[in-house]
């Protein structure tokens, strides 16, 4: 089974510095890495610092609603708003928040909306 196959968790436990928030993944925006932590950005504006980093979270959303489109960026595809293809690609999210696609990641991100 691929990682698009996989079902993205109803809920998450983010690890905090004082214990675990639970969060329904369909919240999140996305989440950016900083350095051995994680920002977790979710809807409303809120901001959760999760002591893990990037690539763990990426491991426990990996899934068809969770993509990592840069080395610091996991992004929830459902809280896309925009996807501009100049400036070298780069995603506007539900938040307005801008995030870049990495290079490398372009091409096949790019086929994951070509079947719209």
């Amino acid at each position: 089974m691929n990682q698009r196959e996989k079902s993205t968790p109803q809920r998450i436990a983010l690890t905090t510095g004082d214990g675990l928030i639970f969060v329904p993944t369909a919240d999140i925006i996305y989440c950016e890495a900083e350095s051995n932590y994680t920002n977790v950005v979710l809807t409303g504006g809120k901001k959760i610092l999760v002591s893990k980093v990037l690539k763990e979270i990426d491991e426990v959303l990996s899934g068809p609603d969770f993509y990592r489109v840069h080395s610091s960026f996991l992004i929830n595809i459902n809280r896309i708003k925009k996807l501009v293809r100049g400036d070298g690609g780069y995603i506007v999210m539900d938040n307005d928040a801008t995030v870049s696609i990495s290079r490398s990641k372009r091409q096949e991100f790019m086929e994951l909306f070509e079947k719209f």
